[in-house]
């Protein structure tokens, strides 16, 4: 689809829309300015890490004959650029502290990229064919479950204990409300 492929093509600047937005955005709330600079930096740079390892494996706009890749990051996820890509907004979106946008900007990246992903996997199933339908069937496409689950495994807790843990995870949502709460009252109070 021709929308697809637009997308495709411009998904490194669609992908700073929410940044745009937040940096014409006049007062966006207050956040203690050390944590600001501590935390926003070290997650820009950890993303920029990510992409710089990523491309080392990829190649993409090096000098370097095009392959499928499946070392690196790619044998985690396999879109390292693009997770990367939205901490790095993200980021950039706390550091400018107006901290209602990032839901809103996480929305924006996941959509976007959920239709690029899918245009660029057909074009990969095309050009690498059966190889790729294995990588795509053996990979996450975002979150790396597998090697988590491998370092979760190696851990000595008694099994019951981690299925304890699995059962009760869900708890941890609760601790979005008063997130959730602080957002809602700058954007409500300014």
């Amino acid at each position: 689809m021709e929308w697809e492929k637009r997308l495709f093509q411009f998904r490194g600047l669609l992908v700073m829309v929410p940044v745009f937005v937040a940096f014409l955005w006049p007062d966006g709330g207050r956040v203690e300015e050390s944590v600001v600079w501590s935390v926003g930096p070290s997650v820009f740079l950890g993303a920029i890490a990510l992409r710089v390892w990523a491309q080392y494996h990829l190649g993409y706009r090096m000098p370097v004959s095009t392959r499928l890749t499946t070392s690196g990051p790619y044998r985690y996820i396999r879109n390292p650029i693009y997770v990367a890509n939205a901490i790095m907004a993200l980021s950039v979106i706390f550091m400018m502290e107006v901290l209602w946008i990032i839901p809103l900007a996480t929305l924006w990246c996941a959509v976007l990229y959920w239709q690029v992903v899918r245009y660029e996997e057909r074009h990969l199933l095309r050009k690498y064919g059966e190889a790729h339908r294995t990588y795509l069937a053996e990979v996450p496409r975002w979150f790396p479950w597998r090697a988590l689950g491998c370092l979760w495994s190696a851990l000595t807790v008694p099994s019951r204990l981690k299925l304890a843990f699995v059962a009760e995870v869900h708890c941890l949502a609760v601790l979005l409300a008063p997130a959730l709460k602080e957002a809602l009252e700058h954007w409500l109070h300014g």
